[in-house]
């Protein structure tokens, strides 16, 4: 249905559902619309620069796995995200994103193309929610280096890929992937020793994809290497094939444009995690593996890769707490170390973004981080303890700490096993020593005072009830 316009007729939606319209390639006009400044529709024309990856992050965080995105040159400024982008042939490529403005480029914005955004509609669709993006789930290294190729015996057949280094025990792919395996290719699509692979797959559309593209107003292209939008073809000498072909095709400037448009289309590479993120969750993936010296083929499939330290509030991160004697624990996660803002210290600082970086450390479900956040001052159960918090907790008792769930068990388990004292380790050395009798004797009066109502948060709570 339409929406009420200014001249109070309907206004036709824009459609993205059509996988068959190809992208423009490099070199291909776009019209961003959107409201930067005022209240009237701007237009700003511009030129595809190239395809690349980055991370979709929300304030505060990076996101886990990087999406595909158009670089292009035409201004993009506040007002214009989400703002539809035109290609030459007047249909939606994609959305205006964003425009990098901290390393001092000019005329650098980004666009989100279709691809992603059916993705993401469908998903929604299917799950009733986001589920997130597919991640790779292991650390990997090119391989670059002639001595390694050899090493690895992947010379002497002319292999490419990457080499796995580590793979992350809950990821969705642990499952076929092993250290030091060589992934040569997903899907059919071969991986270079740098990383990358070719966005466009199928030489021969790319030079039929370059006939519209030789003039101003057409710039449509091939399509993509995903199992979506588009199938594994040719290799880099279907790039000059295809050239050949555009070029055989017409005659004088306008043949040599049609070949330097396929060479255009043909010849753009991105990171490997394309494969892989662009996937829509639980999709299957078939992997060309070096093994051993054995090529062999596994096929797995993807998903998000669960993470230690949550980064977004209500998505993965959610409000959870527990109080004993005063102390106040609470999962890592960004939204947490934002609302501490000043009250951090450096280690702790230093150590949760050392755990942020490394999804890898999560061996179990439900595993977490444990802050002490803050020490509600009393002086007949926590005295002398001010300097402590924040840190993060490693063992009460003896006993390692590696969920919330497990600490409201252990401290329950020494007061019913009436031990005497409370003793909590962290990752900084120190100690926090608390009477159980006096924990337990003066908690009523500690929550009254800072105004809480439960000594646990409503999740920590019912999960103690469900197990």
């Amino acid at each position: 249905g339409g929406a009420g316009g200014g001249g109070g007729g309907a206004v036709t939606p824009l459609s993205i559902d059509d996988a068959s319209v190809p992208p423009p390639p490099a070199g291909g006009q776009v019209l961003c619309c959107g409201y930067p400044g005022g209240d009237n529709i701007s237009v700003t024309k511009g030129i595809i620069s190239r395809y690349d990856m980055m991370r979709f992050g929300h304030e505060g965080g990076d996101s886990t796995a990087k999406l595909l995105v158009i670089q292009i040159d035409a201004a993009i400024n506040s007002g214009n995200s989400g703002g539809p982008v035109f290609d030459g042939m007047g249909r939606v490529c994609g959305v205006a994103f964003c425009k990098d403005a901290d390393n001092g480029t000019d005329n650098v914005g980004y666009i989100i193309p279709t691809s992603v955004l059916r993705t993401f509609v469908a998903e929604v669709q299917t799950h009733g929610k986001w589920p997130g993006i597919p991640g790779l789930g292991f650390d990997f290294q090119t391989i670059e280096n002639e001595c390694q190729r050899r090493a690895l015996k992947m010379e002497e057949a002319g292999l490419s890929g990457v080499l796995v280094t580590s793979v992350a025990p809950l990821a969705p792919l642990s499952s076929v992937l092993k250290p030091l395996d060589v992934i040569l290719s997903i899907d059919g699509v071969e991986v270079a020793n740098d990383g990358t692979v070719r966005l466009w797959t199928n030489a021969g559309e790319a030079a039929a994809a370059a006939t519209p593209a030789a003039t101003p107003e057409a710039a449509p292209a091939d399509t993509p290497a995903d199992g979506t939008d588009g199938e594994a073809g040719a290799g880099a000498s279907g790039a000059a094939g295809a050239a050949g072909e555009a070029k055989a095709g017409g005659d004088g400037a306008a043949g040599e444009a049609k070949a330097n448009a396929a060479l255009a289309i043909a010849g753009q590479r991105v990171d490997f995690d394309h494969l892989i993120t662009q996937r829509r969750v639980g999709s299957t993936v078939a992997i060309s593996l070096l093994r051993d010296g054995s090529q062999i083929s596994v096929t797995g499939t993807v998903s998000p890769v669960p993470r230690l330290v949550p980064l977004y509030h209500g998505y993965d991160a959610f409000p959870s707490y527990f109080i004993v004697g005063g102390l106040v624990f609470a999962p890592l996660s960004v939204p947490l170390l934002e609302s501490m803002g000043s009250e951090l210290t450096d280690p702790l600082l230093f150590l949760a973004f050392q755990y942020m970086a490394d999804n890898l450390a999560k061996k179990k479900e439900g595993q977490q981080i444990i802050v002490l956040q803050r020490i509600l001052s009393s002086d007949d159960v926590n005295f002398g303890y001010d300097e402590v918090a924040p840190a993060i907790l490693t063992s009460l008792n003896g006993v390692e700490l590696n969920s919330m769930l497990e600490l409201a068990e252990q401290v329950e388990a020494a007061r019913k096993s009436g031990e005497q004292f409370y003793t909590f380790e962290t990752k900084s050395s120190q100690r926090v020593v608390l009477d159980v009798k006096d924990c337990t004797k003066h908690e009523k009066d500690v929550l009254a005072a800072n105004q809480i109502q439960s000594a646990m948060s409503t999740d920590l709570r019912d999960r103690r009830k469900g197990k």
